[in-house]
């Protein structure tokens, strides 16, 4: 069971790593037409976290799949869109940044500190998102739990972008 749940976590990132790029520009035509703003209703984790650190995994509830590309840290060579609010983790100085992507018919979402975060691999919907939750954590080997989430369109607040310009 380890082995299937690890082969599972190590697929949903490699395939967000080999999805193709967004255009020069940033976004892609699936890219405009999926970005926009969210509520994001995440289910019941399987288990506890080999982190000790259940905030660092917890998608926002409210976000924003931004057009513009992610030019962050860890974004060297990929093809990442901008993806918002950031998680602030209690303690920490650092935040998980949040980039996006699509693949095909699936939209791959990813907030990272590079040692912690969560990823969620989605399936295109009428009119949401649905798929799993991921815990990302700089350990390897721990079985890490997952998560149901769905992701529904919702109105948008201003982005950090438009409050600062």
């Amino acid at each position: 069971m380890r082995r299937l749940i690890w082969q599972l976590c190590s697929g949903t990132v490699a395939t967000m790593l080999a999805a193709p790029p967004a255009t020069a520009q940033g976004a892609s035509g699936a890219s405009e037409r999926i970005a926009g703003c969210y509520a994001v209703e995440l289910g019941p984790w399987s288990g506890s976290f080999p982190s000790g650190s259940p905030a660092s995994h917890q998608p926002p509830p409210n976000i924003r799949l931004d057009t513009a590309r992610f030019t962050g840290r860890f974004s060297a060579g990929a093809a990442y869109l901008q993806l918002e609010p950031p998680i602030a983790i209690p303690g920490r100085q650092r935040m998980s940044l949040g980039r996006w992507r699509v693949a095909g018919d699936s939209v791959f979402l990813l907030w990272s500190d590079g040692f912690s975060g969560v990823s969620l691999s989605l399936g295109l919907r009428a009119d949401s998102l649905r798929g799993v939750a991921y815990p990302l954590y700089d350990v390897i080997g721990p079985v890490q739990p997952t998560a149901s989430v769905l992701i529904r369109r919702a109105a948008c607040a201003p982005s950090s972008r438009e409050a600062a310009g």
